[in-house]
């Protein structure tokens, strides 16, 4: 018994630490960081785009049916550090929101309604003049390339 618990712990020993010397070897390799909230006044990109969430809609019979929503925010020329800095309580605001309250089938489809929701929120956190557009998509959709960086230093 003691053998077998001896080879157990010999060989977990064994495929681990390579694994784990060759992760601390893969992270030092000059990869460069990346990029923080900070410097998106230098980096190109017209929006912040948020994960994608899934949102609760009320559905027949009031029982939620989760469903995604995609948001990006247009930060205006000024404000683009403080509007990054934040996205990320924007987006746990909204999702607080929609659990709190979760949106019927007609609000979820009317894009209108959902961007003035989200508008609301996010002036609320950031201020009114943070972002001077909001866009709201029910597909799943991919950054352009520049906002994709952007967004990936906001979050």
């Amino acid at each position: 018994m003691l053998v077998r618990v001896l080879v157990s712990l010999l060989c977990l020993i064994l495929v681990a630490a390579p694994t784990a010397g060759f992760a601390a070897d893969k992270g030092s390799q000059g990869k460069k960081a990346a990029p923080k909230p900070s410097d998106v006044d230098d980096l190109p990109g017209d929006y912040y785009q948020l994960e994608t969430m899934w949102v609760p809609v009320l559905g027949a019979g009031g029982h939620p049916l989760y469903q995604g929503l995609v948001i990006r925010l247009w930060p205006g020329r000024d404000t683009r550090v403080a509007a990054c800095l934040a996205t990320q309580r924007i987006e746990e605001d909204i999702l607080t929101h929609f659990n709190d309250d979760p949106i019927d089938l007609d609000t979820y489809t009317d894009t209108g309604k959902l961007v003035e929701i989200i508008k609301e929120l996010a002036a609320k956190r950031a201020g009114d003049d943070a972002f001077q557009k909001v866009e709201v998509f029910h597909d799943f959709i991919t950054p352009d390339r520049d906002s994709e960086l952007v967004s990936r230093a906001c979050k």
